[in-house]
């Protein structure tokens, strides 16, 4: 039962930073919410994947 939720746990770290920043260019606002999820260490991961050109 601990790794059910420990996994859970995990994945809502990994899915924040992206679904937050899909959020703010869907709805074209003005700032950038992600940064409220910059004390995770996936939010730097995925700020390093977004500055690859595709």
């Amino acid at each position: 039962m601990q790794a059910l939720t420990v996994s859970k746990i995990i994945w809502l770290m990994l899915s924040l930073p992206p679904a937050i920043k899909l959020v703010v260019v869907w709805r074209d606002l003005s700032t950038d919410w992600s940064r409220f999820t910059i004390f995770l260490s996936t939010h730097w991961v995925y700020r390093i994947f977004e500055g690859i050109p595709a």
